[in-house]
């Protein structure tokens, strides 16, 4: 696939968006509209100059979509009297099918957005060049990111494989993540 196709759910009524051939997909809901739920296809290459799909991109929720997610729980407490929990963002890629959940209080100060997808593309980049490209190691490499470069605490990523939904944490201890299944 070159391009997104973004979903969204709000009181039970969902809508469908496809971005433009070899597009990223960003939606910026106003504030206030109590969307509950995102969930968008990542695309499996990025064009190059000539708008060939051949550059593979990551299969994990990128800085954006973490964002993304962190703004939309906290409008969902602010402005809809829900909680931050009740908000899903779903990124279904080559990789599976993650879930970010944040469930810290509000809306928190989000620091330099732009330094954060400048060092996780340049890290994506460079694991595509070192051909350390497996599921295991983006997946390592995002809930690195996530303790080392954001910083913010209540941010939870979940991945469903099969009939499993699992929750992603990182070990300090071996410098890998684990999965814990979730209980039903």
């Amino acid at each position: 696939m070159n391009h997104e196709r973004l979903f969204i759910e709000k009181d039970n009524t969902y809508k469908e968006k496809p971005s433009s051939n070899c597009g990223d997909f960003a939606y910026d809901d106003p504030v206030g509209s109590c969307i509950t739920k995102i969930v968008h296809t990542h695309q499996n290459f990025r064009c190059d100059k000539n708008g060939n799909a051949t550059i593979p991109v990551q299969g994990i929720p990128s800085a954006a979509d973490i964002v993304s997610s962190i703004r939309k729980a906290g409008y969902l407490k602010e402005f809809c009297g829900l909680e931050t929990t009740d908000f899903k963002g779903i990124t279904i890629s080559q990789n599976g099918t993650y879930i970010v959940n944040y469930n810290g209080a509000s809306i928190v100060n989000l620091g330099n957005i732009d330094n954060w997808n400048k060092i996780y593309d340049k890290e994506i980049d460079i694991m595509i060049k070192d051909d350390k490209f497996s599921a295991t190691e983006q997946e390592d490499f995002l809930m690195t990111f996530l303790k080392d470069q954001m910083k913010i605490d209540g941010i939870e990523i979940y991945k469903k494989e099969g009939d499993v939904i699992n929750k992603i944490e990182y070990n300090e201890t071996t410098n890998q993540t684990t999965k814990t299944p979730c209980p039903n």
